[in-house]
């Protein structure tokens, strides 16, 4: 039964599998780089779409802020409108500001 256990696992190609799972399994600098501008480069065409609806994003939120503004100058209610900010316009706008900021906020406090 050992024998024949052993005779699974010890076939070179078997050993040949390992060594390269584990090899691929690490990436060098070099590596990382290359993966990192590759993917720069496939996703290029996504930046229109990201700013796009970066910007009506925030546009609606701007304006919901004004509305909320005026009412609050005439001293109307805007518990619905506070509500609806919370619920439906403040949840993406963090999303977005996240994406866009975060990541430089991150990178300047590694260095």
């Amino acid at each position: 039964m050992w024998k024949a256990i052993k005779s699974i696992f010890a076939t070179p190609k078997v050993i040949d599998a390992a060594i390269q799972g584990i090899d691929k399994s690490k990436w060098t600098d070099e590596e990382r780089s290359d993966f990192f501008l590759t993917w720069i480069q496939a996703s290029a065409p996504q930046n229109l779409a990201r700013r796009i609806i970066a910007f009506l994003v925030t546009a609606m939120w701007v304006i919901a802020c004004i509305v909320i503004l005026a009412q609050l100058a005439f001293e109307i209610n805007v518990d619905d409108e506070m509500q609806f900010m919370n619920e439906t316009v403040n949840p993406p706008f963090m999303i977005i500001i996240g994406f866009y900021f975060l990541a430089h906020v991150i990178r300047a406090n590694k260095k």
